[in-house]
């Protein structure tokens, strides 16, 4: 599985998994998860796009954000 996946994915994964081990965490509340998406230094620059969905590996009809 982590042969497939995309630089920025695996950058994504050390990021979490240290945050994980530095603050002896073994999951991440979504506040925490958008802190190391921030300290990666994402910003949100773009309007957001309807999140699409994904069933089994094939991707579907997107949601409209709320």
């Amino acid at each position: 599985m982590l042969d497939a996946l995309t630089p920025e994915e695996l950058q994504f994964i050390k990021a979490i998994e240290k945050y994980k081990k530095i603050n002896n965490k073994h999951f991440l509340s979504w506040t925490e998860v958008l802190k190391v998406i921030n300290a990666m230094g994402y910003r949100r620059v773009a309007k957001p796009e309807a999140i699409p969905v994904t069933t089994r590996g094939r991707v579907g009809q997107p949601v409209a954000e709320t």
